[in-house]
Formats: structure tokens, C-alpha cells, sequence
């Protein structure tokens, strides 16, 4: 079994690990300072020791993906995401309509539908 997982995908860098050597923070800082090259763009972090998570992101400023990471109403689940968001009006009028709280401008519906829609989510 792994030890580490690391990833990085566009504009979405992470280390996964239970075993940290105590340069995950400052390996993740610096994988994501590599990606962040124009000034309109805007980066983040999301670190969770305890889980040995370590999080971040590049987005264009105002983008959809600017709201990283994404949070359900009682910060149980999580969302990072890169690319484009194509949201479905009557997707997210619905979990509007079932209480669900969220920026309907951003991609934060996608953390509800997820809560909903559990292993399903993917296939929406």
C-alpha cells in the first residue's frame, strides 16, 4: 500500500498521506507557485493535518472554481474541483428548493448534489 499519494492535475495540486514527513505544507506551496504565472489568477489552501491532507489551487479569479475548496452546511464534505462547470438551472433550483444553502453562481451546488446523490454523483 502507498505511503503517499501525490497529485496534480491542472490547476489542482495535493499530498494524501497518513506517514508525513513535515514537508508536505511547503512541497504543496510550491507545486502550486508553479502554476500561478498571470496576475489574474487566484490560489488556495486547505490543509488538515490530522487526516495528513494537503490542498491547493490555482483558479482564474471570478471562475467558477474560484471557491475552492467547496463546502456542504456543516463542513463534512469537501469539494476541490478544476475545469469548467456546467450547471444545470433546474439541478440547482431543486436543492435550492430542498434547503440546500449555496452560491448558485459558483460551483458549490456540486458538494449538495453529491450528498444527495452519493457514489451516483459522477454519473450526473
Amino acid at each position: 500500500m502507498a505511503e503517499y499519494l501525490v497529485f496534480l492535475m491542472p490547476g489542482l495540486v495535493g499530498i494524501l498521506s497518513m506517514r508525513r514527513t513535515g514537508r508536505e505544507r511547503e512541497t504543496v506551496r510550491s507545486m502550486v507557485g508553479v502554476m500561478l504565472h498571470e496576475p489574474s489568477y487566484t490560489r488556495g489552501f486547505f490543509e488538515n493535518e490530522v487526516m495528513g491532507v494537503y490542498v491547493s489551487f490555482v483558479a482564474l479569479e471570478g471562475s467558477s472554481c474560484d471557491c475552492m475548496p467547496v463546502w456542504n452546511e456543516d463542513r463534512s464534505v469537501a469539494l476541490f474541483l478544476t475545469g469548467e462547470n456546467f450547471a444545470e438551472r433546474s439541478a440547482i433550483e431543486g436543492l435550492a428548493r430542498r434547503g440546500h444553502v449555496f452560491n448558485p453562481l459558483d460551483a458549490s451546488y456540486l458538494v449538495h448534489l453529491y450528498e444527495e446523490l452519493s457514489d451516483e454523483f459522477v454519473g450526473v
